[in-house]
């Protein structure tokens, strides 16, 4: 629930830290629940500020077990906040956060009672029916690993607790899950669909236990006009700083959705590590108070990357970032890294600004790299190469993964010790992500296109380039990548500026930085299957037409490649063995560790 811009602001690096000051911050959980604490207030708010606080006043009555890590208890909610309620009996430890309630820390109550028939027998004097998703106890290894030890130690100790509040059913329903674990959350649709299948054959096959009565109707309604607003947990964020990001304002209408997207809004700020919102009786009146409960996020961060690539060797990165500077939630970042044969250093500062829909960027990128350039006037075709770039943007988002900008920049180029060349640039840019993980894609594309007018009061010269990546076949183990990239221009355009291959989107056979164009139209398919647990295989096939002059394509000339791969999945990325033939004719083995857009000079 990040806006785009903020999006690229981010660094991919291989650790990241808070820090409060000086000191490194843990995370509180391995997930988030924010996204989906949205939704259920959004949903039974209109409820409970109807009903009240007690659950027997529901449509349906309810008990939520959880268990308390201060006093070690179980825990029966049956009055109170619905949503902090739920959350409290998901809080699966570790994995989403604890969740705090007046002097209770809660999680999930599975802990203690994963089946709480007896918490149903006691409270309703009705046949108890249980919906038992457990999975059957699977054999104990003859030489357990560390983490097998770990894992049965935990089961066994969860399981003999459990079994002092274990109550056996009037009936139990099994739902078919098959080998679905219980971190397989892309497969939501197929486990409704197999409870509710379950639950029509347990119907038909006890007529009995239906009797014709449904859940008493509780009319309530759905829609409020918000008449106060109120906003808890400030304290080093600044009002000045949220007041743009507010979606909802006093006298508006309240819906759900309304409702979910003014916490979203807040959320996407960047300010905070977790938004709440509540609904609340407004004396003598019909309309609702809403209320914000805000916890700000550790401003500061500390990042650290390291890879590796055959072509050009270490690639190392520390970057150090602030997200509320002068707490106005304004977003800084500085980043410098490089390896061994080349070294960059990297700012960036941004200013989001949701009410208006509008932002600002200011970024500036300077590296040095040795490279080989055939066009250059060196006796070895290699030099160092050192280029600065710097821009300043207005841009302006279109929903959550788009943009557009425009903005004026400068660039430095110098090719070994020779002299320098620079130029302002004026640009426009249109930039569209709607990867769920760009770096293990399985649905969605990434498209990058910008014109540029550069040096327009003396060599004036224009450029115009692109790239697109969409997955266009994704199944349980394959996947099919199609790519497009290159770029036209026209005047006075430097060597040093051509379309040159890098590792993110090359022809299979092509060195890094190899195959310097004036104009270039190029496309690359990767296959991927994935293999035996992190391991996979892929082939690729590349092709590109290159030429020189503007309207004269029919000049150019073709080259083409193909490639395999084979590699592992790591926590600094995919590990990749890769072998490549193009048609120039040159055959290039490559070894990488990490993320390929990663790599390079500025990344």
């Amino acid at each position: 629930m990040t806006f785009l811009p903020e999006r690229l602001n981010r660094s991919r690096n291989l650790v990241n830290l808070s820090l409060e000051g000086l000191r490194p911050v843990l995370p509180q959980s391995a997930l988030s629940t924010q996204r989906v604490a949205a939704l259920i207030a959004s949903l039974v708010s209109p409820a409970q500020i109807t009903v009240g606080a007690e659950f027997d006043s529901l449509p349906i009555p309810l008990r939520v077990i959880a268990f308390d890590l201060k006093s070690r208890e179980r825990i029966v909610h049956s009055r109170g906040d619905l949503t902090t309620a739920l959350l409290s009996s998901m809080a699966i430890p570790t994995a989403f956060p604890a969740v705090k309630m007046g002097n209770y820390l809660l999680v999930d109550g599975g802990v203690v009672n994963n089946l709480p028939v007896g918490t149903a027998a006691d409270t309703w004097n009705d046949p108890v029916i249980a919906v038992d998703i457990s999975s059957d106890s699977e054999p104990v290894p003859d030489d357990p690993t560390l983490v097998q030890v770990g894992t049965l130690t935990l089961d066994a100790l969860t399981s003999k607790i459990n079994e002092q509040y274990a109550v056996e059913p009037a009936y139990r329903i099994r739902p078919e899950l098959g080998d679905i674990s219980i971190w397989d959350f892309e497969m939501v649709d197929s486990l409704l669909a197999r409870g509710y299948k379950a639950g029509i054959q347990f119907i038909e096959a006890h007529p009995e236990i239906s009797d014709g009565t449904t859940a008493k109707h509780v009319p309530f309604r759905d829609t409020f006009t918000v008449e106060t607003l109120f906003f808890g947990g400030l304290e080093r964020v600044r009002f000045a700083a949220l007041d743009p990001w507010l979606a909802i304002a006093e006298g508006d209408e309240l819906t759900p959705s309304r409702m979910r997207h003014a916490v979203e809004s807040l959320y996407a700020s960047g300010l905070f590590e977790r938004v709440e919102a509540r609904l609340i009786h407004v004396e003598d009146s019909t309309n609702v108070g809403m209320v914000f409960h805000l916890t700000e996020r550790v401003p500061g961060s500390v990042g650290f990357d390291i890879g590796y690539h055959s072509e050009f060797g270490l690639d190392t990165r520390i970057d150090i970032g602030h997200k509320n500077i002068f707490n106005l939630g304004r977003q800084i970042r500085l980043g410098i890294g490089g390896g061994d044969r080349h070294v960059f250093g990297e700012f960036r500062l941004l200013n989001l600004m949701v009410e208006s829909i509008w932002y600002q960027r200011v970024s500036a990128v300077i590296w040095q790299a040795e490279t080989q350039r055939p066009f250059f006037d060196s006796p070895a075709g290699r030099g160092m190469e050192t280029r600065f770039s710097a821009e300043a943007t207005r841009g302006r988002t279109i929903a959550w993964d788009a943009l557009m900008e425009l903005g004026i920049g400068v660039v430095s180029h110098r090719w070994g010790s020779g002299p320098g060349h620079s130029f302002g640039r004026l640009f426009a840019r249109v930039n569209i992500e709607t990867f769920e993980n760009r770096d293990d894609p399985r649905k969605g594309m990434w498209l990058l296109a910008e014109f540029s007018l550069n040096d327009p009061f003396n060599e004036r010269h224009q450029i115009f380039s692109f790239e697109h990546d969409r997955v266009l076949v994704c199944t349980q183990n394959n996947r099919l990548f199609g790519s497009l990239f290159g770029q036209l221009c026209s005047g006075d355009v430097k060597p040093w500026q051509y379309s040159r291959m890098d590792v993110a989107r090359s022809i299979p056979g092509i060195p890094w930085q190899g195959l310097p164009s004036r104009q270039r139209v190029a496309g690359l398919l990767r296959w991927q299957t994935d293999l035996n647990g992190p391991l996979f295989f892929n082939v690729e096939l590349g092709a590109s037409r290159d030429w020189t002059g503007f309207m004269e394509p029919e000049d150019g000339v073709e080259t083409a490649g193909v490639g395999f791969g084979v590699g592992i999945l790591t926590p600094a990325g995919p590990a990749m063995l890769r072998v490549g033939r193009s048609s120039t004719p040159e055959t290039r083995w490559t070894l990488s560790v990490g993320a390929l857009r990663g790599f390079g000079p500025g990344r």
